[in-house]
This record gives C-alpha cells, structure tokens and sequence, in this order.
C-alpha cells in the first residue's frame, strides 16, 4: 500500500535555506527536530530554553522526564562530550543538569560556542534505540542505513543498506535483516513493537531527502521504538561536505595517579601528575573522564608543581564520578579536559579584604586560590576562609590550613559544622551566620563562593546587603 503523509516543504525549505545563508555546513539538533517534523515524523515535545524557568516550565507543562542537550551547527557529537544529560525526574536533577551544560558550554571551540543553546525534550521511555539514516554513497548515491542505535551500536556492530528510494516492504525487509530486529519483534507471546510506524518513519525520511538535495546525510540516532510508535530523539542533518576538517571530538589530555588518600568520610584527595606541563589559573577545573559516556568538572585543589596537581572529591553522591574516584589508584592514568573556567583569583579588583567561602568538594578551588595569593602573589591583604561542613567526621585539611595561618598571619579561618557532636568546640550552623555577624562592612572586600547553591545564594545576599560590591562576589556552582 501506498504511504499517504503530510509533509510541510515551504517550511523545510525556509529552514533549510536560512541554515544556507548563515554558511552553516550541519543543521543544529532544535532544527533537525523542526524539518523531521516538518515531514510527518513523530518527535517529542521539544523547544529551545532560553534559562531554567523556562525549561523548568517545559518540565511542568509535559511531565518528568525530560532530556536536556547542548543544540549548536557543527556541534554533532554531542554525547562525547557530555552534552547530553537524559532521565531529569525532578527539579533538583534539572537544575543539576542545567548547571553541567552550562559549564560544558564554556569550553565548547569558539566557533560553536557563540552559537550554542540548551534544548529541553520530554525523555521517551521503555523503547529499543535504532538508528535510521540517508548517506550519499560516491559510487551508488544515496542509501538508507538501519540497525542498532544509541547505546545499543555500541553493543552490536548492526549495519543493513538499501538503496533509496524505499518503499514500505523494502522497509520492512531492512528491518527483519537488522541483528536489532530480535528485540523489536517482541518475546513470544508478547506483543512486538511498533514496527509499522518505525517502517512509516524510514519511508519518509526517505522521501525527506528528496526534498533537500542538498542534503549529504540525514540521521535519526536515536529513534525510539517503543510499542506504540516510533519517535525520533536526535536528528542530524548535514548540507554539504565540509571544505575544512570537521569539528571532531576533543583530544584528551593523560595523568596518572600518584595518590589516593581518604582525608574525611567520603571526601578523597587524589594527586596526579601530566605528561607535559599544565597551566592553569587558581580557581580552574578540569574535565575528567569517568566513564565511556561521562565527563565530570572538578576543580584543581593544588599544583605542587608544573606537572603535578590535586582533586578533592566528594563520593557521597555515588554516581559514575564517585565510583571512578573510589576505585582509582597509584598508577592508573586518567583522561581530561582542561583547564577550563573563569572562577579565578582577581587580586586587583580593588578590594581591601579576600574573603573564600566554600562548603564540601567546593573547598577546591578556593585552597588553590588561596595558596596562590599568599605564596605565589604574596600579597599581605588579609584573608578570611569559611568552611562549612555536616559533620566533625567531615573534616578535612584542618591541619594544612592551621599551618598556612601560622606561616602567614594575614591569613585565617573558620571551620562550621552544622550538625556537630560534643566533642567539636569550634563555630557550628552555618557559615553564612559567621559572614553575617564577622562582616557588618563588606564594602572593601571581594569574596569567593564556592559548593552548595543554598550557601551562595544566602551569601551572595548577606554580602550585598552589607555593601560588598557585586562585582566583587565571585561564584562557582560544584554539585
């Protein structure tokens, strides 16, 4: 039987055509999405978000969960990079999520970065991942390609080709050839998925390239099929070859482990050195690589050297980060990214006082700025450092700093457990109390924030309600 589907060419061809006249070479995702669309394809809900509100809008209007991803022209793999984050349940998650591309973005090649935006879609869930494109072959033209997508192409080397143009059947044979084919028919008395609509959605993207000629590759990976429809997740869709060197994958620099040492609870230190020398600035963070499909940020705590440098991670949240660190030992080698970021030590901002306030793993970057100021810059302002922490088992680097205010009197700092036993004689509840009681006058300072957002957000108020300037509160999110 003959397909009959409604496409929209005049708005494939504006999408197409605008694309065209920014010489952009790739479509990004948002607009892969609007021309999949455009041509009867079943996608999820789907819209570009301009801030969290917005996205945490979408959330409300369409339900958990949804998918958030970095959309940008040339900008194809997305996941490599950790540019996807998938399965947000809740609005923690969404703002944790938020906050992990809006770092990612910063270290994103110029190019893509000036153009880069965060796209929000609902999360389809319960289906087989496939993959469904259209590639010009030099010697036989354009061809479809099928088999197994997203996490599955990793498992299963699953590629099936046919000419184009495909009509229904030639789909359907496509599919009963794939090694994917298995888990889409269903268990034996089970009912199958739906293979007529993942057969309807081949076909049109067959007939979708025909209408864009200049159209070298068109990719759905993934399509979701689940048992009542086949939905297409993530588009690509590529208008000419590149003249240049595609933009690929970023090069990922090694380190291997010298160190590491539990200091407190769930809170690690781990201590690497580089192949080569690494320059950062105080208060910079590296990318580091803890699983096939995940790039954590975490910030450098110490540079005992050119090439040698610490992390400070907290393990409690037992995600693939804290499995990694757990696990990671002298001599194992890591991969990373970096530096990257702009939560850096500014010694001539104008400020009489440095005030560093940092909770947790947020700690890292403040240790690091600190011990710059005082022996690299040996600046003699005077420095104030709140750490606020749960527990008295969670202390940690007590002793470094203890020393650090003997060797430097113009250093000093305060240590506050919120949830203290008998034995802790020092400052407790939170350290936003300390800065509200300790600074009446901030005007003449610059502070430093660093951990959990609740403390930034208090602080950041305290602080300007007690006139330090706002130009002078630096901040860091580190979930």
């Amino acid at each position: 039987s003959k397909l009959k589907f409604s496409t929209q060419p005049k708005k494939i061809k504006k999408i197409i055509d605008e694309a065209k006249g920014k010489n952009h070479k790739t479509l990004d995702n948002f607009e892969a999405n609007e021309i999949l669309s455009s041509a009867g394809i079943a996608t999820p809900p789907t819209k570009l978000a301009p801030d969290l509100a917005a996205a945490a809008k979408f959330a409300k209007k369409y339900g958990w969960p949804v998918v958030l991803k970095l959309s940008s022209p040339g900008l194809l793999h997305k996941k490599d990079i950790g540019g996807v984050v998938t399965n947000i349940g809740n609005m923690k998650q969404l703002e944790r999520a938020w906050d992990r591309l809006e770092r990612k973005m910063t270290e994103l090649d110029s190019q893509i970065k000036n153009q880069v935006k965060i796209q929000i879609q609902k999360d389809i869930i319960g289906g087989v991942e496939v993959i469904v494109g259209v590639k010009t072959d030099s010697t036989f033209g354009r061809v479809m390609l099928f088999g197994a997508g997203g996490s599955l192409a990793e498992l299963i080397a699953d590629r099936n080709l046919r000419l184009l143009p495909v009509a229904i059947h030639e789909a359907e044979k496509l599919v009963a050839k794939s090694k994917v084919f298995t888990l889409l028919k269903g268990e034996e008395g089970e009912p199958s998925y739906a293979l007529d609509k993942l057969c309807e959605l081949m076909v049109k993207l067959g007939k979708l390239a025909e209408l864009i000629p200049e159209a070298t590759d068109l990719e759905i990976n993934p399509v979701i099929v689940t048992l009542n429809n086949a939905w297409a997740i993530d588009g690509k869709v590529i208008l000419e070859p590149a003249k240049t060197k595609p933009v690929s994958a970023p090069k990922f620099l090694a380190a291997t482990t010298l160190k590491n040492t539990i200091l407190a609870s769930t809170f690690h230190y781990c201590e690497f050195k580089t192949e080569g020398p690494l320059v950062s600035a105080p208060g910079q963070y590296i990318s580091v690589k803890v699983a096939n499909d995940r790039i954590n940020c975490y910030s450098i705590a110490s540079r005992d050297s050119q090439d040698k440098f610490g992390l400070l991670i907290d393990t409690k949240p037992g995600g693939p980060g804290s499995k990694f660190f757990e696990n990671v030992k002298p001599a194992d080698k890591i991969a990373f990214l970096g530096p990257f970021g702009i939560f850096t030590l500014k010694l001539n901002d104008g400020a009489k006082h440095l005030l560093f306030l940092g909770t947790g793993s947020g700690c890292a970057p403040l240790r690091r700025m600190i011990e710059a100021a005082l022996k690299e810059q040996k600046t003699k302002l005077p420095i104030t450092l709140y750490i606020g922490l749960n527990y008295v088992n969670d202390i940690f680097w007590y002793d470094y700093f203890k020393k650090l205010s003997q060797e430097h009197p113009n250093f000093n700092f305060k240590i506050a457990v919120f949830k203290p036993d008998k034995t802790w004689p020092g400052a407790t509840g939170f350290i936003t109390e300390l800065i509200k009681k300790d600074f009446p006058d901030a005007s003449k300072c610059a502070a430093y924030l660093c951990g959990n957002k609740f403390m930034i957000q208090d602080a950041t108020k305290i602080l300007l309600e007690h006139g330090c300037p706002k130009e002078r509160i630096y901040t860091e999110k580190f979930d």
